[in-house]
């Protein structure tokens, strides 16, 4: 698949047929692809957790943010939560602003589920330290990101901005996301 096709289709996926685990010889295949990716100065302070029993999802879920624009009804319901998180962490020994680092990291592995089949959402609203508590993580553990992944169980429609920038659902359950056209945002070309 070309990466522009796959960046079209990475989409914020917030309901998963909870059922479908993703094997975990992809997710080790995604995590040693994100060993490569670039690092501000070099540092490499990302680290990660992958979260999979249902017992430790279930003392996450509470602790995330999900969809503050649709004001609690975004938050997905029982068998529609993520199978699988990645929790990108960072070691704060290392860097105390590894930003870029996340993000790139998060953006990669998103497209690298999409290219799979599957999808995520990156959560960006939690209680850090309660996370790090859950996680059993030590006080240098730094909680960067949080991404829950899994196989799509919505539809998210991208659609023209003309109001605002809040994302919607219609009666269906489709999730509407407006993104600016390419003209509002390539200001110049010199």
């Amino acid at each position: 698949m070309r990466i522009a096709s796959l960046v079209r289709k990475s989409r914020s996926f917030r309901r998963f047929h909870e059922n479908r685990e993703i094997p975990m010889n992809k997710v080790t295949m995604w995590l040693e692809s994100l060993r490569f990716l670039p690092s501000a100065r070099n540092l490499q302070p990302l680290r990660y957790v992958v979260v999979r029993s249902a017992e430790v999802r279930e003392k996450l879920f509470p602790l995330l943010g999900w969809a503050g624009y649709l004001k609690g009804k975004g938050t997905p319901q029982p068998g529609e939560r993520p199978p699988l998180y990645v929790v990108i962490g960072y070691d704060s020994r290392l860097s105390q602003h590894p930003a870029i680092d996340i993000g790139i990291a998060a953006q990669t592995l998103l497209l690298l589920a999409v290219s799979c089949g599957y999808g995520g959402c990156m959560i960006g609203s939690f209680d850090e330290a309660r996370v790090r508590e859950v996680l059993g993580m030590q006080e240098w553990f730094g909680v960067g990101l949080v991404v829950a992944l899994g196989k799509p169980k919505e539809k998210v429609v991208v659609v023209p901005l003309e109001k605002g920038v809040e994302y919607y659902r219609d009666e269906k359950g489709h999730h509407y996301v407006p993104k600016r056209s390419r003209k509002d945002l390539w200001l110049k070309t010199l």
